[in-house]
This record gives structure tokens, C-alpha cells and sequence, in this order.
């Protein structure tokens, strides 16, 4: 896998992530494109899923709604 852009996303119910519009306007990422993820779940300190990732040390990533 080549080098990216970082981002967060929540899961839809139905399983889909969006990456955001300034991420596939950077990578000319259409409509139809096959792309490469890596799954890193984020979890809590206590091993509980996050409800919205905290960012502040990571500001390459941006959050996504």
C-alpha cells in the first residue's frame, strides 16, 4: 500500500465509510474507482469503541461526520 491521506469516518449502518470530498478531489478518486484501505479500528482507553476519535495529536487526520 502507498502512502495516503489519513482520515476519520464513521461506519453507516449498512457498513459504508465516505472519504471525504477534499481526499478524493486530491487523489482524483471518481465515481466507479477501486481503492486500497487499511482497517485500524479506534477504540477507548478502556477497549470501548470511540463515539468521535479525538484528533488533537494527529492533525494529518481529519474528522469526518
Amino acid at each position: 500500500m502507498t502512502e495516503g491521506t489519513p482520515f476519520l469516518a464513521k461506519v453507516s449502518g449498512n457498513g459504508k465509510v465516505t472519504i471525504p470530498k477534499n481526499v478524493r478531489d486530491l487523489h482524483g478518486v471518481k465515481d466507479g474507482d477501486y481503492v486500497e484501505c487499511a482497517f485500524i479500528k479506534v477504540e477507548r482507553g478502556n477497549g470501548q469503541p470511540a463515539e468521535q476519535p479525538q484528533t488533537a495529536n494527529r492533525p494529518e487526520i481529519e474528522p469526518v461526520s
